[in-house]
């Protein structure tokens, strides 16, 4: 249980890296306060008026705020009393869940190619 519940743990992780890097660089900083977390995940739905699209859709958000969640209480856990039952069920839609993330970073960071000055410098390996 310990090493799947790392494997969820480190996919939300790393999303939430792509996020901080979208708030610090693109919207000029992350949000503050205890929520901070929840806030940068919501923050990423939003649209930033002649600087970015959403990176990610409102339901694809709601996917991984189950991870960012999970990644919380396995941080406080450190691995004990987990549930085998919410593991198995978030092992299920890890999957999609990561597909959708993928699916959608790949589309904002086309867009932003397209937007950006100086137009697309080269194509996207994916």
């Amino acid at each position: 249980m310990r090493a799947a519940g790392s494997v969820l743990h480190d996919f939300y992780v790393s999303a939430e890296n792509i996020f901080e890097i979208v708030a610090r660089e693109i919207d000029g900083g992350l949000p503050s306060g205890d929520q901070w977390q929840r806030e940068l995940l919501k923050q990423m739905t939003l649209s930033v008026e002649e600087v970015r699209p959403p990176l990610l859709s409102r339901e694809t958000a709601s996917k991984l705020d189950e991870f960012r969640a999970f990644r919380h209480v396995f941080r406080n856990a450190y691995g004990f009393n987990l549930s085998s039952d919410r593991l198995a069920e978030l092992l299920n839609k890890f999957p999609h869940a990561a597909g959708c993330l993928q699916k959608e970073a790949h589309s904002f960071i086309e867009t932003m190619l397209e937007i950006m000055p100086g137009g697309r410098p080269g194509r996207i390996r994916g």
